[in-house]
């Protein structure tokens, strides 16, 4: 939080979490927990928000249930953004002419 323009590299490492090797799935379990609150702190001043909201994502199914519950919170406290736009539709274009 200190060094703002460090947020972008500092997720990315965050979340090769999912990828890292562990003495065991609970290990790995309870560092993606810890990952989720970390993003949580750095969310606002990240600017691939997509790429830690679908990590986030794949973690409601996680076997643990605490690190399912960071997850869950986390998607509520920072739903999808999608820009205005529906996923799947057409992007916008500045000064189309209307149909």
């Amino acid at each position: 939080m200190a060094q703002p323009y460090l947020a972008d590299k500092i997720a990315r490492r965050i979340l090769e979490v999912e990828r890292a090797t562990y003495a065991t799935p609970e290990c790995r379990n309870v560092a993606i927990g810890h990952a989720i609150a970390s993003l949580d702190r750095l969310f606002p001043i990240i600017a691939d928000k997509r790429a830690v909201q679908r990590f986030v994502s794949r973690q409601r199914n996680n076997t643990r249930p605490p690190t399912r519950k960071k997850a869950e919170r986390f998607l509520r406290k920072w739903p999808f953004a999608t820009s205005g736009a529906q996923e799947g539709a057409a992007p916008l274009v500045k000064n189309s002419p209307q149909l």
